[in-house]
């Protein structure tokens, strides 16, 4: 058994919760807002054809399934040819790229106009015109201040750790850095929620407050999350180096895991999207989207490739290095650094 099996348990936790089970909550979702809101009887809903959104919805299914067998071939590679890291390389750059791998379908979800419920009539109001709402808001109105105190405590402890530690910080300052603009990020992104343009002309006013305090508190805790991960992160690597990737894969899961709040559908309401579609549902309108997924599947389909191509390397140094006429760096082999 290698010595690194619980990694690859806590691994294949990932492949299989991100790639496999996510998906499935996001289709089931999708498929629930169909049946309970039909095209026919809530046309604002729906800006695509119905034949358009189930096109997309198969290309987020198949993204996710090819990213899941790459999944599973990477557990079963580092479970069949066991070494200190995945593949030979280096753990932490694999896990960090195979959860950006397995987040790419999450963006597609959000900007795709063929999931309607993610990205909910995303068009102007048919008379071109908005209603403004004129109305004071503060950060407090939309999170506790005691949250907003932890996560300004949290950073606070951060630049000070790295201030009066630097020993246990291999790239010093620029830790600091690096957190301040990942924080800065978090804080744009709440105000973004809060004063940014309203995209979708038929929401109701209770429900675009409450979609503001879901984004809000989804940042202020992402905020905290991130800055004590990282704080944790170098804590293991200096005192508990077997456990900092198993934490890293575990901190991908529970993010992943927190994007849930953001999918209820039994506060919304749906009433504002009421009206019988302008044309039939099955007939496909040609609109940007239908680009777009081309080449988000493309995309998905190029990294995918690239992975298997590092799997193809890592197999054949695996296999020379028994010879005795390899690099024991696979990085080195492939990137050459």
């Amino acid at each position: 058994m290698p010595d690194n099996t619980p990694l690859l348990i806590v691994l294949l936790s990932q492949v299989l919760f991100v790639s496999f089970y996510y998906p499935q909550k996001v289709l089931g979702i999708v498929r629930q807002v169909i049946d309970r809101y039909p095209p026919l009887e809530y046309g604002k809903l729906y800006p695509v054809s119905t034949l358009e959104m189930q096109k997309a919805q198969q290309y987020y299914k198949v993204a996710n399934l090819m990213i899941l067998a790459v999944g599973l071939a990477l557990v079963s590679y580092s479970f069949t040819f066991p070494s200190d890291e995945l593949l030979g390389w280096d753990s932490q750059s694999v896990l960090l790229f195979y959860f950006l791998l397995q987040s790419t379908p999450l963006i597609f979800v959000v900007v795709n106009p063929g999931f309607s419920f993610f990205n909910l009539a995303r068009k102007p109001s048919a008379d071109g015109s908005r209603i403004a709402e004129f109305e004071r808001r503060r950060l407090t109105d939309f999170v506790s201040p005691k949250f907003l105190f932890l996560a300004c405590i949290t950073y606070v402890a951060f630049v000070l750790s790295v201030i009066t530690m630097p020993e246990l910080w291999g790239a010093g300052y620029w830790n600091i850095l690096y957190v301040t603009l990942l924080n800065v990020v978090f804080v744009a992104a709440a105000l973004h929620h809060m004063y940014g343009k309203k995209h979708d002309p038929h929401q109701s006013h209770g429900d675009r407050l409450r979609r503001i305090k879901v984004g809000v508190n989804v940042q202020v805790f992402s905020s905290i999350g991130a800055t004590l991960f990282l704080a944790i992160n170098v804590g293991l690597q200096n005192y508990a180096g077997g456990l900092q990737d198993i934490a890293t894969s575990a901190y991908f899961q529970l993010a992943i895991l927190s994007t849930f709040v953001m999918y209820r559908i039994d506060d919304i309401d749906f009433e504002v999207y009421k009206e019988p579609a302008s044309t039939d549902p099955e007939t496909p309108k040609r609109s940007k989207s239908q680009s777009g997924t081309r080449i988000f599947f493309a995309f998905v389909s190029t990294i995918t490739f690239i992975f298997i191509f590092i799997f193809w390397h890592a197999r054949d140094d695996g296999s020379a290095m028994g010879s005795g006429n390899a690099s024991p760096s696979h990085r080195e082999a492939i990137f050459g650094f």
